[in-house]
């Protein structure tokens, strides 16, 4: 196809009913051609699956912002009528990248309106196209700033350095226009809802998404040797194989440790409203160099929702009962469960009696042995029956959604012996998790052995 500009084929085809995401190979190489962009096996791939969102996780110079910037030039330059196209970034310097490239293809395409690019040095970034589309950067760290328009087209830059509630947000953005959304970004670490949705989108999906990886080593521009590269082989020979595999694979691998494996984002993070007037547990913890833990809890036929959290370092009793007392839900607080330690006086009132006297709740204690407090918990996680989850946190648990991360046991290794009970750090919220099940839905009820029962029969 010899064509004078892309601009010309461009209106030439305004009409086209084809999703703008789902643009013919022929039909984008018009502007790569344009653009200077010549797509590695692996981000073909990724630019031509029919999925309306997709999720391209990339290793270190892996090509990730260029394929973003690539994909979205596709979406304004095929369009043939204006649009409005947004990068999200989890701050605007963090969306910059991604933004040069794709004002620079534009500007090669000859899409580009000069006088309308504005990149200051610091803040949002913007351009208007020849077709009337317009680009603009925007940040996630204000998830409600991103509410009240309807793009044509998102790109969720350094994806993994944001919230899973702002690409719940980003996602109904793009559903008023049936618009695509895009995800990009290294894994930051193995755990969390990013590489949660990557592993998800491998195979097929309620979301309808599809994921990628870009390993380092497919940008053969920079690594002509690809996988065998030399300098790719001296970096695997420097690094711990699970880092290699997730920072220049681009495949997340989850640590083998991990206490609470059953753990999700994508099954037990969703939103958990306060109901005011049904009654709010709280389920504490207490500490001071470690976290003082407060998981603030409704439960309602036999489901557990934890609505908020307190959870600090370095205070005393009397001060975090100051903020839970300013909480909207403190007037509907009903009991109060914690360790059996909170009892103990250590030369001045115990911790049961601070939040007796203050909260003026009643505060109940047993002891909870920690291999029963993660059994417990994991049937929670995961019902043993259903198969599905029972305990939900509001996004705003921060503590505990971290501490799940980070609870592990010690790694085996040779000469070694191996140690039944976790690390004792980064649990603080788990443990008063813990506390609250086995006090709502006592132990789990291990089965017994049947007695052996010898039967002689006698023969006459």
């Amino acid at each position: 196809m010899t064509i004078a500009s892309p601009t010309t084929a461009i209106r030439s085809d305004a009409q086209l009913v084809t999703p703008l995401w789902q643009m013919s190979l022929e039909q984008r190489r018009v502007l790569w051609r344009y653009s200077r962009y010549e797509p590695t096996p692996l981000q073909l791939a990724a630019h031509l699956d029919t999925s309306r969102l997709k999720l391209v996780a990339g290793g270190e110079r892996g090509g990730k912002s260029r394929w973003t910037g690539e994909e979205m030039l596709t979406w304004m330059g095929w369009r043939g009528v204006a649009g409005r196209f947004w990068i999200v970034g989890p701050t605007y310097e963090l969306a910059r990248p991604d933004f040069l490239h794709l004002s620079n293809a534009a500007s090669y395409a000859g899409l580009l309106v000069p006088s309308s690019l504005s990149i200051p040095q610091q803040g949002q970034c913007s351009f208007e196209t020849v077709l009337g589309a317009s680009i603009i950067t925007r940040t996630s760290r204000d998830v409600e700033t991103l509410a009240g328009e309807a793009p044509d087209g998102i790109a969720m830059v350094e994806a993994a350095q944001q919230t899973y509630e702002s690409f719940l947000r980003l996602r109904g953005r793009v559903a008023e226009n049936r618009a695509p959304l895009i995800l990009s970004g290294t894994f930051e670490g193995s755990l969390g809802w990013y590489p949660e949705l990557w592993a998800s989108w491998q195979a097929d999906n309620l979301d309808g998404g599809r994921s990628f990886s870009l390993p380092t080593w497919s940008n053969e521009a920079v690594f002509p040797g690809g996988r065998e590269d030399p300098e790719i082989r001296a970096i695997e020979a420097t690094f711990p194989r699970d880092v290699f595999q997730e920072r220049f694979g681009a495949v997340p691998c989850p640590p083998a440790t991990l206490v609470f494996k059953e753990f999700s984002h994508l099954l037990h993070v969703q939103s958990c409203p306060y109901r005011s007037g049904e009654p709010v547990q709280l389920w504490v913890d207490p500490g001071y160099a470690h976290k003082y833990a407060v998981n603030v809890v409704q439960v309602r036929d036999g489901l557990v929702y934890h609505i908020d959290e307190v959870w600090r370092s370095g205070t005393v009793a009397q001060e975090l009962i100051a903020e839970v007392k300013a909480r909207p839900w403190y007037g509907d607080v009903s009991i109060v469960v914690m360790c059996m330690g909170g009892r103990q006086h250590q030369g001045m009132e115990s911790h049961a009696e601070i939040w007796r006297n203050l909260v003026g709740a009643p505060v109940y204690s047993q002891a909870v042995p920690i291999a029963d407090g993660i059994l417990r918990h994991r049937t929670f996680l995961i019902g043993p029956e259903t198969r599905e989850p029972r305990m939900f946190y509001d996004p705003q648990c921060k503590g505990s959604i971290w501490e799940y991360g980070q609870y592990k046991y010690n790694e085996v290794r040779e000469n070694r012996p191996i140690r039944e009970l976790p690390i004792d750090r980064d649990d603080d919220a788990l443990k008063a998790t813990a506390y609250g099940l086995v006090h709502n839905f006592g132990f789990v009820e291990q089965p017994r052995a049947r007695p052996q029962v010898s039967v002689r029969v006698r023969r006459n």
